[in-house]
């Protein structure tokens, strides 16, 4: 599963029996930072969590967003952006030992990167 590729990943596997693919997702920002070839990207879930965490506050249907950050990143391509399209799918798999992001959608972007991280997990208001 396209978590296993990234550090940090105790948290998704805890609020989900499940966790689902990154299918019907909304990319909410994508930031690059050339200083330090990190990309950070913020996506909105489009599945409720089967145990959302108590400081989340009463239980109930919660939609959440992921901060993904990935690290000394290259091949880096975005190639469309289609505003009419809500929702992109992501692919996030190992290839020669670097992790390779592939996303189809409203953002049509790929790249590869030396690591990445879970950084975030945060209910969506």
């Amino acid at each position: 599963m396209w978590y296993d590729y990234l550090e940090e990943n105790f948290f998704i596997k805890k609020i989900f029996k499940i966790v689902p693919d990154l299918k019907s997702i909304t990319i909410l920002d994508v930031h690059f930072e050339l200083a330090s070839s990190r990309l950070k990207i913020f996506i909105k879930m489009s599945k409720f969590v089967d145990y959302p965490p108590k400081k989340w506050g009463k239980p109930g249907l919660y939609t959440f967003y992921i901060e993904l950050n990935f690290y000394n990143t290259s091949n880096i391509y975005f190639y469309n952006y289609d505003n009419i399209k809500e929702s992109s799918d992501i692919q996030i798999t190992m290839e020669n030992e670097l992790i390779r992001f592939s996303s189809k959608g409203t953002i049509n972007m790929d790249f590869n990167a030396e690591a990445g991280v879970i950084q975030s997990i945060k209910i969506y208001y």
